[in-house]
């Protein structure tokens, strides 16, 4: 029993995000949530976990959570879309446990090597595992290597695959060689290196304040996609009529307090982008972006954020998303009306 409770403990310490639960729901409330729903995978049935542990437990879990309008739920559902893709690709990964993911995640945080090598330290690990000791050896290697891309996916907000074999839809491969978090020597050599380069634009845009995603949708025709991959923020695809926009500002802003994986900097600048592109008013989410809440089942807090000023309107104030942020104003000015009300 203890054993499991530590990992447990620990995964909700990897996935707790800025809106704290109430404090009158405890950790035992967070647990009883992932117990009732398998959120991530069967519970190990060798544990002595019974029924009897969620009995003093609140019924917050029961209905509704799942209605609430904060960054908790969105955040699960980008956990378990995850999850069921991952387990749709590797049959063998229903046979795992909370405890096989969290080593997955600990290898990540704790181990500088290559993606080849933390596959091998991984599948030495689960080889001695109890629940996987009957599976094959290239099984047990397709588990490990699934594994570190669904881990490395939630500590990221990316979504990483195998370079040969895309698990995951929109994804971006993790080369074999390339080491998952970046050092102060080596940040191109990185999977998250790659992901958030330097900016190549020197001039400085300014951006107006009508330069929003409404406006974008409603006049210049681009249409707004809705990404859980934060690579693919602000995004150009087909053919520059499709923006991609990331939306679990909760989980940013979970990153801003630990700061143990994105590069530094990067998640504020993030919130920064949603400010200009889904300014609130009167401090409440616009009417376009309450509608797209409601439509998609975004983060309501990517939509709250405070709004920028003049000066912070400058691409220039702006490292990682520079670049596309110019691409897009460009392409914005670029676009004729789509409908004859805008001539």
């Amino acid at each position: 029993m203890a054993t499991e409770w530590y990992f447990y403990t620990d995964i909700f310490d990897l996935l707790e995000i800025s809106q704290p639960l109430p404090s009158a729901y405890s950790k035992c409330s967070f647990l009883h949530y992932l117990h009732q729903s398998n959120l991530l995978f069967d519970v190990d049935t060798d544990s002595d976990t019974t029924d009897d542990d969620f009995q003093d437990i609140p019924t917050f879990f029961h209905g509704e959570f799942k209605n609430t309008d904060d960054g908790f739920q969105t955040f699960f559902t980008r956990y378990e879309t995850l999850q069921k893709a991952a387990a749709g690709r590797c049959r063998a990964l229903e046979e795992c446990t909370y405890r096989h993911l969290f080593n997955a995640v600990d290898i990540l945080r704790t181990q500088h090597q290559h993606r080849l090598a933390l596959v091998s330290l991984l599948e030495q690990w689960l080889e001695r595992s109890t629940e996987l000791r009957h599976l094959e050896a290239f099984r047990i290697r397709s588990i490990a290597s699934t594994l570190l891309n669904l881990a490395a996916s939630l500590l990221s907000l990316t979504v990483v695959s195998n370079p040969f074999e895309r698990i995951f839809d929109d994804s971006v491969p993790w080369d074999g060689l390339d080491h998952f978090l970046s050092t102060p020597d080596d940040a191109d050599n990185s999977y998250i290196g790659r992901q958030f380069p330097p900016p190549t634009s020197l001039n400085s845009v300014k951006l107006p304040q009508s330069f929003t995603a409404a406006h974008l949708e409603q006049t210049a025709g681009i249409r707004i996609r809705w990404t859980h991959n934060l690579a693919h923020h602000l995004l150009l695809r087909d053919d520059d009529t499709t923006l991609m926009l990331f939306h679990h500002v909760s989980a940013l802003h979970h990153h801003i307090r630990t700061n143990k994986v994105l590069p530094t900097g990067l998640a504020e600048e993030t919130i920064r982008t949603m400010s200009l592109l889904l300014p609130p008013s009167l401090g409440e989410p616009n009417l376009w972006f309450r509608q797209e809440q409601q439509r998609h089942s975004l983060d309501v807090q990517a939509g709250s954020c405070a709004r920028l000023n003049s000066s912070e309107r400058q691409t220039d104030k702006f490292h990682y998303w520079r670049d596309r942020l110019v691409l897009l104003k460009r392409t914005y000015d670029e676009a004729e009306p789509k409908k004859l009300g805008q001539l």
